[in-house]
């Protein structure tokens, strides 16, 4: 982010693209990236944090069931311009 976001926003802004959505997509990118294979550092945190043996397996398919929810767009996240 602190290397795109100095390069996106003159580009989104110029282009007529309200700001907040670039943050908001911005957001939703992250979120996607810490829960989501290959990284996933949310699913390495639980997996350790976990009082149960956990594989690293069944921690990345208890991430499935949220996947599309995240990944998918909402009603209210299509981007608007002024």
């Amino acid at each position: 982010m602190v290397m795109t976001l100095p390069i996106m926003y003159p580009v989104m802004h110029a282009q007529g693209f309200d700001p907040i959505w670039l943050g908001v997509v911005s957001v939703k990118l992250a979120e996607i990236g810490v829960l989501t294979p290959p990284v996933g550092l949310n699913v390495f945190v639980v997996k350790s944090s976990s009082p149960v043996p956990v594989t690293l397996g069944q921690a990345f398919t208890g991430v499935i069931p949220s996947s599309p929810s995240i990944s998918s767009p909402s009603g209210s996240t299509s981007c608007s311009r002024r």
